[in-house]
């Protein structure tokens, strides 16, 4: 899969290994996605993302839902 990758301060597409859907966890077909003061504070090394969370920029995303791990609950 390709994601919007930090590298050397800039962004930009890279591939990226596709993590498996794991128990209450969902994958979206990105549609569109936003950047927000978040991603740009962590980009600039101000905001870690929290333990287990993926480091890629790009809180705001809208899609639609293309897998649904165990125990995941989504609402059509």
């Amino acid at each position: 899969m390709n994601a919007l990758q930090g590298i050397e301060g800039q962004l930009e597409w890279g591939a990226q290994p596709r993590p498996e859907c794991d128990v209450g966890q969902i994958r979206i077909r990105v549609a569109a996605a936003g950047h927000n003061r978040a991603d740009l504070l962590q980009r600039n090394g101000l905001h870690p993302p929290p333990p287990g969370v993926t480091p890629e920029p790009g809180l705001e995303r809208a899609g639609v839902v293309s897998e649904a791990g165990a125990g995941s609950r989504r609402r059509g």
